[in-house]
C-alpha cells in the first residue's frame, strides 16, 4: 500500500532486476486515503522462485522501497517401491530448497500413521528408509515422510503422500517332486505375490508352456496371482521339469515340478 498523491506509481522486481509489474495487480487510486495498492501473486511456483521481490513506490521523481523474502521448498515423495523377497527395501523422499538461510528441517517418516523414525536434515537432500528383509506379508503396506521447520516460532510442516511397498514371492501347492502314474494327470499350482503388474509363466524343460494352463484374476487382498496347470494322460513325453515364474523375474523366482512315470 502506498500513501501519495494520485501521481505515485508501483512497480516491482524480482532480485536480478526483473521488472515483474505487468504480472501485479494495482487498484485504482484511492482518493479519500489518499493511496494505492499493488499485489503481485505467484502461480504454480517452484524452487526457481525462491528470491527476493522488491516492490518500488515513485513520487514523481523520487522513490521508495520495501523487499520481502520467498523461500520455495520442493518435496519429492516416495514412489511404489516392489523388490523380490528378503531383498531390503529402500525408500526415498527428496527434500530442495534455495534459501538465504537454510531451514534444517525435520524429517519424519511414517508406516501408515505410525511414526516409525525422524531426523534433521540439513539443506537440500535425501533421506532413505530401508525396509529389511520383506517378504510377502509387507506386501501393500504404506510409507510417507514428513517435513516441517520453524521460522519465529511459527511451525510449518509439509507431508508426501504414500508410496506402497510390494514383495515379490512365489510358493507351490505341493513338493516338488512328482510321481504320477502312466495314464493319470496331474494338476499343478503355483502363487505369485506382489502388485498388480505381476504375471506367470510356464515352462516345459525350458520350453513355454501354455496348454491347459489358468490363471485366477489378481486377487488385491492377497496381493496374489495363482495359476494352475494340468497334464492329462501322462506319458513317457511328459518326463521332466515344469517351472512356474514370474514373468517379470523367472531367473530369480522359479519353482521346478519334476514328474517320473510308472506302469502297472
Amino acid at each position: 500500500v502506498a500513501v501519495g498523491d494520485d501521481s505515485i506509481s508501483v512497480e516491482w522486481y524480482k532480485t536480478g532486476g526483473t521488472n515483474l509489474t505487468t504480472d501485479a495487480s494495482q487498484d485504482a487510486y484511492n482518493s479519500t486515503a489518499g493511496t494505492r495498492t499493488s499485489s503481485l501473486t505467484l502461480t504454480d511456483v517452484d524452487v526457481s522462485d525462491s528470491s527476493s521481490y522488491t516492490c518500488q513506490v515513485t513520487f514523481d521523481t523520487d522513490s521508495v522501497s520495501t523487499e520481502t523474502r520467498l523461500d520455495v521448498v520442493d518435496l519429492v515423495a516416495p514412489s511404489k517401491t516392489t523388490v523380490n523377497t528378503g531383498v531390503d527395501a529402500v525408500l526415498t523422499c527428496t527434500y530442495t530448497e534455495i534459501s538465504d538461510e537454510p531451514s534444517q528441517p525435520t524429517i519424519k517418516w511414517f508406516h501408515g500413521d505410525t511414526e516409525i523414525s525422524s531426523g534433521v536434515l540439513s539443506g537440500d537432500g535425501e533421506t532413505n528408509l530401508t525396509i529389511s528383509s520383506p517378504d510377502k506379508n509387507d506386501n501393500g503396506e504404506s510409507y510417507s515422510c514428513s517435513f516441517s521447520y520453524t521460522i519465529d516460532s511459527v511451525t510449518e510442516e509439509f507431508n508426501t503422500t504414500a508410496a506402497q511397498l510390494f514383495v515379490r514371492d512365489i510358493e507351490s501347492d505341493d513338493n516338488d517332486l512328482r510321481v504320477i502314474k502312466y495314464g493319470n494327470s496331474v494338476f499343478l499350482e503355483c502363487t505369485v505375490y506382489g502388485d498388480s503388474d505381476i504375471t506367470i509363466d510356464w515352462s516345459f524343460d525350458d520350453s513355454s508352456y501354455s496348454d491347459s494352463v489358468m490363471s485366477s484374476a489378481y486377487d488385491s487382498s492377497s496381493y496374489s496371482l495363482t495359476s494352475n496347470l494340468t497334464v492329462s494322460m501322462v506319458d513317457d513325453a511328459d518326463n521332466g521339469n515344469f517351472t512356474c515364474a514370474h514373468g517379470q523375474a523367472a531367473s530369480d523366482l522359479s519353482l521346478d515340478f519334476e514328474q517320473r512315470e510308472r506302469s502297472g
